[in-house]
């Protein structure tokens, strides 16, 4: 038996079966420390990857399965949704207002609406990732509303929300940096991210028929149009209160 030197548990093994520690003999020598890194670095790319290429391809079992208890072969959702948002934030960054761009490009420099669409875009950029935290609950009581027979609750539902919009923004990345090559990816992003969509929840929800995808559609179009009523409020009592006091 060995004693765990972080929650003085005794154990067997290579890993204290209260805290997870793994078991340290002696002292630290620089060889440890190297292997540990290797292997945190491989074990993060490996979880990562095959997490990421299992939601595009058969999403539904992938959630079904991590919601059954098989944690430990995949990336967590909240850290795959974190990872996801903040690799878009940065991406928006440099790339978002090509995106923009061709609307601003109607007014002419000095014109007072062009003003008024540059402290829109600026204030929708700054906000962007409370609109993406939005989105997760709202889609995910749209999907508890509109599927009641399926077999998981609001929490469940909130995972597979996560694991999709996470993807779903890892798309948007790619063919946000592909618009640089030319504006149609711009045209393609949006048809991917919905098919995606539609994909992921019919087959989560075993939706097969043409009615079925069509009321999925209707999931995902209820979901953003909230979202798009919640962001219109927010930017009308921007400028009303804050603008003009």
């Amino acid at each position: 038996m060995t004693n765990c030197p972080n929650c003085l548990n005794q154990f067997s093994g290579n890993y204290c079966n209260n805290c997870g520690q793994k078991k340290i003999v002696g002292r630290l020598t620089t060889k440890i420390v190297f292997t540990d890194f290797v292997e945190a670095v491989f074990l993060f790319d490996f979880k990562l990857f095959k997490t990421i290429l299992d939601l595009i391809v058969k999403p539904a079992k992938l959630v079904k399965s991590y919601l059954n208890g098989k944690h430990k072969s995949y990336f967590p959702p909240f850290k795959l949704f974190l990872f996801s948002l903040t690799a878009y934030l940065i991406i928006f960054h440099f790339f978002g207002d090509d995106m923009l761009k061709y609307r601003s490009d109607l007014f002419d420099d000095g014109n007072e609406a062009f003003d008024e669409e540059l402290q829109l875009t600026a204030l929708m950029k700054k906000n962007l990732n409370i609109y993406f935290f939005l989105l997760i609950p709202i889609l995910s009581f749209f999907i508890s509303k509109f599927y009641r027979n399926l077999n998981y609750n609001y929490a469940e539902i909130l995972i597979f929300t996560l694991y999709i919009i996470g993807i779903s923004l890892l798309l948007s990345s790619l063919f946000i940096t592909l618009g640089q090559i030319t504006p149609i990816f711009f045209i393609i992003q949006t048809v991917i991210q919905l098919c995606y969509l539609v994909y992921a929840i019919s087959r989560f929800t075993n939706s097969k028929s043409l009615l079925s995808i069509i009321k999925t559609l209707i999931v995902i179009i209820l979901s953003y149009s909230t979202l798009a009523i919640i962001i219109a409020t927010s930017v009308v009592t921007y400028f009303v209160y804050l603008i003009d006091s």
